[in-house]
């Protein structure tokens, strides 16, 4: 079966449905045109409630100082946040 040809392009965010109740809008459609439809969404909304707390890095003393640190690798660390969960990735 051959793929579908191109109709037309168009975006409905989040932000602009309402929960619980019945969504009935008209939306442009890129190039040209107009949809109407109605989108019913069931469920609840979590606000953003997660505040990022400020890491504090406090330097050691006495074991690890720099004498005993001189033959160690030096290494990048990126902090990515991906889907509001911190991943470490080290480059070495």
């Amino acid at each position: 079966m051959p793929p579908d040809d191109f109709v037309a392009n168009t975006r409905i965010p989040f932000e602009d449905l309402k929960i619980g109740s019945t969504n009935d809008i008209w939306v442009d459609l890129e190039p040209h045109g107009q949809l109407h439809v109605a989108i019913e969404l069931h469920g609840s909304s979590v606000e953003e409630s997660h505040h990022v707390k400020e890491r504090v890095f406090k330097e050691r003393t006495g074991a690890f100082n720099d004498r005993q640190r001189r033959g160690a690798m030096r290494r990048k660390i990126h902090e990515v946040f991906r889907d509001h969960l911190p991943l470490l990735e080290i480059d070495s």
